[in-house]
Parts: structure tokens; sequence; C-alpha cells
């Protein structure tokens, strides 16, 4: 707080790059580096008290000073309030006297002409900065927002915060703001403000310009907030909402709105405003800062036009038929008359969408995934293209789930159904009405006991809550387990016939039943997983996990591990993984490693042994071993024995230093062998074939699909470039012939 005479701390500003924000740049502000806060005093004139430097400026306003009424007093309190909102500045009221008095002062100002409203002074250090003179032309004496004395003094308040006019340059700086953008809807800088309502803060590019200079209020509205107004309320205004989830409501608004949540965008809602100079009305007056998102739009009993942004976004019209647009996120909409329609742009890659609809038949319309029937009759829902979920009502409908991989869902069942996908008519669910599933791939149960039935599709089946009974039949089928009295029941114990199933379970113990091949622990807690008599691939979890494959050949899989893993089969104990707890694995055959550098190890057996993907260090130990190092450059050890490397893709061997490097591979009596039979040895035609073996020759001209052997380095080709499209390095060979290689 000065003195009449002092100052306060200002200082000059660069430009920021942005045509928007630089034409309402006067080149100070209040304190020192751009975008930080500032707290500002203010205090008004009173005749007998006041004070003023005598060179204070060259119209010496002080001479004919006034005091301003109690009402625009109030008014001005109140369009500080409204800068203050949306950027780091605090306003302190303060007396105003002789010794002591506001960074920012409010004055009547008594000759001023009758064409000017008022004056204000930019920050700077003299006396005069920050000082805001009121003219008689400024006569009500208790303005409301929206009026134009109130629509004045936001004006100025900007110029005493440095801002300057649209339209007019300074001597270093020529930017301005032209055509439609010269206007009030975007600046309270702009003198295009010819309407008869007029903003009741800083509008869109204001905004902009006060949080370059001075930070962004990020205290402002950071709940759960609801913006709606009067139903006969003139609506001009730029929202500025620092977090939460945040809705538009114009639930109680007289004829349609359009609401668009993108910041900078204009949404119309409220009563018309007359803008003079078009001699037109409008009320599309309403924005979103840049910056701030708005989440939620809830239309009229009209016909609305909703349109999203890139947040997950609650769009809901209400009566009427409306039309909404989500856009990206992950987008809810709801539907209840049959003129709404729904768009999702197949841009809009990401994010899960949902239609809640209470209409008696309603069709997925393209890009939205899932659909929730709450009507509490018969109701049909239908998918589209996408793979789908469609929520079944309480009454009886018919759900089809039309292309794409597709299922039904009991989630809001009030009591345990029995389904079967087996079934193409209606049938009795026990707790959801009779219900048709056309197209249908997987079942979703209920928080309650349930029967969930598949078909020979490849079904997934999750009972949810409750105690359920699942049986998928014939297909490669997917259980869900997360309730001690969950069973699954596969009858048929051919995998050719059955498909490869798999259980995800989220219990501390679970053991695989009859005729189900595979087991993924999702529990993060401690858990043990067992297999049965099959051939089992068990996926570990993240916490510590007993893993047993009981008979057959097993493969303990750490291919969901969210770090590298080392483990070693020939230990029986628990052991430290480094990536995914501690494990101890029984009765396993193979390991399948994560997406990272693993180190991994067989035993004296005959091992199955996948690195994935990572740079791995993959050994076989004793006995006949199939090793894979995956994806990444990795080092392969077979150990004793006849062991196989194979490698599967081409993407997975790379060429100098991102080459695999096979350290011990065995030639003569019990030989290794190098496996390239499943890479295609020709990527120029449209056969899969195989390699030819030519020594330690060049590569032939034009010539594809050739092998050679040079220095302890097997190198590939594939197309007609003569140079090798992949190397594989074997320490300590000198020769190979083609008896060691499968191609």
């Amino acid at each position: 707080m000065p003195s009449p005479n002092g100052s306060t701390a200002a200082s000059y500003i660069s430009l920021s790059g942005n045509t928007h924000i630089d034409s309402l740049l006067g080149g100070s502000k209040w304190g020192g580096n751009l975008g930080q806060g500032f707290s500002l005093s203010y205090s008004f004139f009173s005749e007998g008290l006041s004070y003023y430097a005598t060179d204070y400026s060259s119209d010496n306003e002080y001479l004919a000073a006034y005091r301003l009424t109690s009402g625009q007093m109030t008014s001005i309190r109140n369009a500080l309030q409204s800068w203050g909102t949306v950027t780091n500045l605090s306003f302190q009221e303060v007396q105003d006297s002789a010794t002591w008095t506001g960074d920012l002062r409010f004055a009547g100002y008594s000759d001023m002409g009758s064409q000017a409203a008022a004056w204000a002074y930019y920050p700077t250090t003299a006396p005069v900065g920050g000082d805001v003179w009121i003219g008689p032309a400024t006569n009500d004496t208790a303005p409301l927002a929206g009026t134009y004395d109130f629509h004045t003094f936001v004006h100025e308040i900007g110029h005493a915060l440095g801002l300057k006019h649209t339209f007019e340059t300074e001597s270093d700086n020529n930017n301005i703001l032209s055509g439609i953008y010269d206007d009030a809807r975007y600046s309270v800088m702009s003198y295009n403000a010819d309407y008869d309502f007029l903003p009741s803060g800083p509008m869109l590019f204001d905004v902009a310009a006060i949080q370059y200079l001075y930070g962004k209020n990020m205290g402002w509205q950071t709940g759960n907030n609801t913006y709606n107004w009067d139903a006969s309320a003139r609506i001009f205004q730029t929202i500025w909402d620092a977090g939460g989830v945040d809705t538009i409501d114009a639930s109680n608004q007289l004829r349609g709105v359009s609401i668009n949540l993108n910041s900078g965008q204009f949404s119309s809602i409220g009563q018309d405003i007359y803008n003079y100079a078009t001699r037109q009305y409008t009320n599309n007056c309403l924005t979103i800062a840049y910056g701030c998102t708005i989440e939620n739009a809830t239309g009229s009993g009209y016909a609305d036009q909703l349109t999203g942004n890139a947040a997950n976004n609650t769009l809901n019209g209400g009566a009427g038929a409306d039309q909404m647009i989500g856009g990206d996120g992950s987008d809810t909409y709801h539907v209840d008359n049959i003129g709404d329609s729904v768009v999702e742009s197949s841009n809009s890659a990401s994010g899960t969408d949902i239609v809640l609809s209470s209409l008696a038949n309603y069709t997925l319309p393209d890009n939205v995934e899932n659909l929730l029937l709450y009507a509490s009759g018969a109701i049909q829902g239908k998918g589209n293209a996408l793979n789908n979920i469609i929520y079944a009502s309480q009454g009886d409908n018919v759900i089809d789930g039309a292309t794409g991989v597709d299922t039904a869902s009991y989630q809001f069942s009030t009591s345990a159904v029995s389904v079967s996908l087996a079934s193409s008519g209606a049938q009795a669910t026990g707790g959801s009405g009779a219900d048709t599933l056309l197209n249908i791939e997987n079942l979703f149960g209920s928080n309650h006991a349930d029967k969930l039935f598949g078909n020979t599709k490849n079904n997934t089946l999750n009972g949810v809550g409750g105690a359920d009974q699942m049986s998928g039949g014939d297909g490669s089928d997917t259980y869900f387990i997360d309730n001690i009295g969950d069973t699954v029941t596969e009858t048929n114990s051919s995998s050719a016939t059955g498909g490869v199933d798999q259980v995800l379970s989220n219990l501390s113990s679970y053991t695989l039943s009859n005729n189900v091949e595979n087991l993924r622990i999702l529990s993060s807690a401690a858990a043990n997983g067992t297999g049965n008599i099959l051939n089992n691939v068990i996926h570990a979890g993240s916490g510590n996990n007993t893993l047993d494959g009981k008979e057959g050949f097993d493969i303990a899989s750490y291919q969901f591990s969210s770090a590298g893993i080392t483990f070693n089969l020939s230990t029986t104990s628990s052991q430290a993984t480094s990536g995914s707890g501690n494990d101890m694995l029984l009765n396993f055959e193979g390991l399948l490693g994560s997406n990272f550098n693993d180190i991994l190890t067989g035993d004296s057996a005959g091992n199955i042994i996948n690195g994935g993907a990572g740079n791995d260090t993959v050994s076989g130990g004793a006995g006949n071993d199939l090793l894979l190092g995956g994806a990444g450059t990795d080092q392969l050890t077979g150990g004793s024995g006849s062991d196989r490397f194979i490698f599967n893709l081409l993407s997975d061997i790379g060429l100098n230093a991102q080459r695999d490097v096979i350290r011990d591979f065995q030639t003569g009596q019990a030989a290794d062998l190098i496996d390239l039979s499943a890479i295609d040895a020709n990527i120029t035609s449209t056969t899969n074939d195989a390699f030819a073996f030519i020594g330690n020759a060049a590569f032939s001209a034009n010539a594809t699909g050739q092998l050679r052997f040079a220095n302890g380095i097997l190198f590939g080709s594939v197309d007609t470039d003569n140079a090798a499209e992949f190397e594989i390095q074997l320490l300590g060979v000198n020769s190979l012939s083609a008896n060691s290689l499968i191609t």
C-alpha cells in the first residue's frame, strides 16, 4: 500500500507470440515475472481525506475529483472480483487518505468530457499507475452486471491491470484484433460493444491475456460445479473453472440450447441479447476459457445441440429431439426421444462410449461401443460393428449384438439370472425378464448367484458378484473368477474341438477344473495357482505366488509383469523374481518372460524357454531344450543336450549390435539346431518360402531367401538387395552346414 507520492512494483513485459493475447497487452504489469501473481490494494477517493501528487498527470484529475456512490463502489468491487477469479491477483480494499492509498485508486472526474465514460492508467511505478477515473456520463448510481456502466468498470480495470484496447497499437506492439474478434464477445477491451446486455466479466481473450500476465487462478471453482442460470436471464460471460467434474445445466431454459464444451467455442443459451450494430438478436454469448475443462452438459426440454470435448463427457439432452456429439474421451449419452441423435466420429479413437436409452427400440450409432437399456417394458437393443456391451433392463429384451464380439450384461439385475448363449429364442432369465440374445459371444452376470452358459463360439463368461456357475461349451472360453463359490465346467477335453480355455482369477488360491488349459492370476496380493493334467500355461500375478503345474507339460508365464524378471526352474524354493514378487514354481517345464529384460534359466529336463520382448538372457540348462529369445537383442545358451533355437519373426532378429547371440551352439553328433522355418524367406512374393543355405558365399545378385555363414555370423536375406536383413552370431563356431538349420 503506497503513499500518494509512492509507487508500486511494476515491470515491462514481452509479447507472447499469440495474436489474440498480444492484441491486448499494454506493455506492463504489476510485480515482476510474467505469469507471476500479485497482491493489490485499492481505495476510493474521499473529499477532505484523499491526496494526490501535485504533478500527478497532464490532466491533474484530482482537481475535479468526486466520490463515487456507494452503489458504484459495490459494482467496482464486483468487477475487481471478476478479474480476480480468473488470475492470480488478490484485491484488498483500504482507506484512501493523505498518507496511504490503494495501489489502484477509483474516483469520479467531473471535467471529463461527455464523449468519454472513463479512463485508466497502465501499471507503472509513477503515482498515476493503476488509477481509474470515472466521468459524469457514467452516472448509474448502482450499475448491475450486464449494464453499460458495469461493463465500463470491467473495461477500465483491464487497463489498470495492463490491458490495452483491441484496436490500438503501442510503440512496441503492433498487434490488434480484427474482424469478428474485435467484439465484446471476445474482449471487454473492444469498443464494439453495441449490445443491450454486456459481459459480466472478462471474456475469452481477456482471460487468456490476464493469465499470461499473472498466471491462472487454480484455486477457483475446484469442486464439482454446476453452471445454471435463471430461465429469464441473459448470459454474456466466460467460464473459468480450475478443477472438478463440472456441468452446464440448461434444464430450466424456455427454448432449445446449443452447448459446446470445447474451450474457445460459444454456446447459445439464455434470453436474447440485441446487437445494435447488426440489428440482430443473439444468445450465443457464453464461452469457456482456454485451459478450462467443463465435462458435462444437460439440455432443455426442447430440441438441443450438445457438443462434447476431449474429456469424458456426459451429454443429456433432456426431452426434445436432441443432437449430441461427444468427441474424444469416454462419453455417456442419455437418449429418451426417438428423434435424439448421437454422433461419435471415427477420428475420436480414444475412450469407450455408452448410450443410456429408455426407448423401446434403439440401435447403437457408429463408433459407440456400449448400450444400457433402462425402460421397464419390452425393449429391443442392437449393437453395431464394434465389440459392444449391451446392458439388459428388467423388462423383456431382444438384445442383438450385430457384428463384432459382443457382450450381454446383467450387471444391473436385482436378482440372479440364468442365461444361455446356445438359445436363440426368448428365455426366462429368472431375474431380468424373458430375453432373446442374438449375435452375442460373451455374458456378464449380476451381483447374485448366476448361471451362465456359452455356445460353440469363443465365449467370455463373467459372473461378476455372487457364487456363479459357468459353462462355456466348445470354443476357446475365458472365465472370470472372483468368488470362492464360483464354478467352471468344461465338458470337452479335446483342445482341437473344445478350444483352449482360460480362467482369470482374483482369488487367493485357485485350482483349474478339468478340461481348462490356462490360468491367469489377477490378484495383486499373495495368491496360489494350481494346474491339472493338461498342458497348462499359468500366468503369475504381481504379488507373491506359489504356482504348481501338476501333470502335463506346463509353462509359467510372466507375460503380464510390469518389470523384467529373473527365474531359474532348477530352484524349487521361493525366488525373488525382481519384477513380480517372490514366487515358487513347482512342476513346470517351461518359462515365458515379460516384455522387459529377463534372465530365464531352465533345469535338467527338456524345457521351452521364451524370453518374450526385451533384451533377454535365456539359458536352457541340461536337457534337449527349445529356446526363443523373442523380440529384442537376446543372449541364448542351450547348455548340454541337443537344443533348438527358434526364431519365429523377422522383427525379432536384428543387425549388428542388435543381433541375437547364441553362446554355445554345438555342431556334430549332439548337434543343436537353428529353426527359421516360421520366417518367410521371400517377402517379395505372396507365398511362404524356405531359405537356401549357400555356405560362406556372397549373396547372389537379385536372389532372395539365402542364408550365408561367415566370421561366426549367420546372415539372412529376404529380399533382392543383396544385403542381410538379419544376423545371428554363433560364438566359437567357425563353420556351419545346412544340417544345423531348419528352414
